[in-house]
């Protein structure tokens, strides 16, 4: 029995993502103004830095395979490390300041 692979979020809504990208590129444009003409002057090698770093950003989700699903997971796990991190300071700067051992019963 074949496994039927589901398409990602990301490559889902590529298209979309691509619109976005470009409509924001021109929203900035007009916006800007006077500041896209000074920002035009920014290359290297004839490759302008701006739209350089504004095609990475579009592109590098793609190259990393970013599991979006799994960002909340992380953003939870870390929370919780920082949590314990943060517990273990307090403990520690209350050993300092009062001298004592702090017991946990």
């Amino acid at each position: 029995m074949a496994v039927k692979k589901k398409i990602a979020f990301f490559e889902k809504y590529l298209s979309l993502w691509v619109a976005l990208c470009i409509a924001g590129g021109i929203l900035i444009g007009f916006v800007a103004g006077d500041a896209m003409q000074f920002m035009s002057t920014w290359e290297i090698y004839q490759v302008n830095i701006p739209i350089a770093i504004l095609i990475w950003m579009m592109i590098y989700p793609m190259m990393l395979q970013i599991d979006w699903s799994q960002i909340r997971v992380q953003t939870l796990q870390f929370h919780c490390r920082t949590l314990v991190v943060r517990k273990n300071l307090y403990i520690r700067v209350y050993e300092y300041k009062y001298k004592k051992r702090f017991t946990y019963c």
